[in-house]
């Protein structure tokens, strides 16, 4: 009897000083800055917006305004039926889901981001005014984006006039052969070997080293003085910075990193890539 008097009084008290600690915790003032100022069209019936806030969705009646945070006017709107009357928004699925106080039923929208991405300078196997341009941010070094070679090369073979790819460099900076090996292959690239190279670095990706890169260079008989002097050219360099920003700027965290004609791809194997790129030719 006497230990649970102990046990109680402690616990009393450890909740006590918890209580104290998170009370004096407070902040004693808040700062606010203004960001921006959207005037709509109508008045709004619900909003939300995507978890890094950069899409404000603006739910009016008959339609669903799509804002930028950093811009003032509509970047798109969803026609929806006047019924509904609230909205929300799954992330793990990236769709809007509507819902209305006076019928029985939710509605479903999905929502795929659609990027610019420059492409200018940039390697690309298949027809350069191919349909379905894919993009892919590769680090070779990167053993998962080795793998994605495979459905590349059968998604150019389904619709050898429909696809192209695109190669951005984006080197990880816990590889460290990785940068290194994207200065090599747009080396090679100015030689007009950018695809051969760009394979054997995959197939030696376990073995990366400033001597098997000029291993590979010479078995492609490339101009070695040209080859090394292109390595550390600012031209070469610039390239590749520009991939990483461009990566940067919408989003990429890692690799493989794949876009279809601007939207990013979540479903890699061959039969899922396929379904979007008919999707894409169905429009």
């Amino acid at each position: 009897m006497i230990k649970h008097k102990f046990i109680t009084g402690s616990y009393i008290f450890f909740i006590s000083c918890l209580f104290s600690i998170i009370v004096s915790a407070q902040p004693v003032d808040i700062d606010w800055t203004p960001l921006n100022q959207i005037e709509l069209e109508s008045p709004a019936l619900d909003l939300v917006t995507t978890p890094d806030g950069g899409l404000i969705f603006v739910l009016m009646s008959g339609k669903v305004v799509v804002y930028e945070k950093t811009t003032k006017g509509p970047l798109n709107q969803i026609p929806v039926d006047e019924r509904y009357d609230r909205l929300t928004y799954a992330v793990e699925t990236d769709t809007l889901i509507l819902a209305s106080s006076i019928s029985n039923d939710l509605k479903s929208i999905q929502i795929d981001r659609v990027y610019d991405i420059s492409v200018q300078g940039s390697p690309f196997l298949g027809p350069q005014d191919a349909s379905v341009t894919i993009i892919v941010f590769d680090d070779y070094e990167c053993q998962f984006c080795a793998k994605m070679e495979a459905v590349f090369s059968q998604l150019i073979a389904k619709f050898p006039k429909d696809v192209k790819v695109v190669v951005k460099q984006y080197p990880l900076r816990n590889h460290p052969n990785a940068r290194q090996a994207a200065l090599a292959v747009m080396a090679a690239h100015k030689q007009g070997k950018f695809w051969e190279y760009h394979s054997q670095l995959f197939v030696h990706q376990k073995e990366l080293s400033i001597q098997k890169m000029d291993e590979i260079a010479e078995n492609f008989d490339l101009d070695m003085t040209q080859f090394r002097k292109d390595v550390l050219s600012q031209d070469v360099l610039q390239q590749i910075v520009r991939d990483v920003r461009e990566g940067q700027r919408i989003g990429v965290s890692g690799t493989p990193s794949i876009y279809l004609n601007g939207k990013e791809v979540k479903n890699r194997t061959f039969r899922g890539m396929s379904k979007l790129t008919e999707k894409e030719l169905a429009k």
